[in-house]
């Protein structure tokens, strides 16, 4: 799509930006996700064998509770 007046080109670079934007917040997810299974695997948690938990609804938890633990 080659816009020809200054409101389209102006959309389409806004479009642009934004899709590379999204792809460097994707890549981001993706690695927080890669670090948070390698420190829940750690603590030997199963909980992202549930069906619909994913490694941040897993790491919540154990988080919390670590910290917990580690006030006594």
């Amino acid at each position: 799509m080659r816009p020809r007046d200054v409101v389209g080109r102006t959309r389409r670079q806004l479009a642009s930006e934004l899709i590379t934007e999204l792809a460097v917040i994707d890549k981001k997810i993706k690695q927080a996700n890669a670090v948070l299974t390698d420190l829940i695997a750690a603590t030997g948690s199963k909980l992202q064998q549930l069906n619909g938990i994913g490694p941040s609804v897993a790491a919540r938890p154990l988080g919390d509770i670590g910290e917990k633990r580690g006030a006594r």
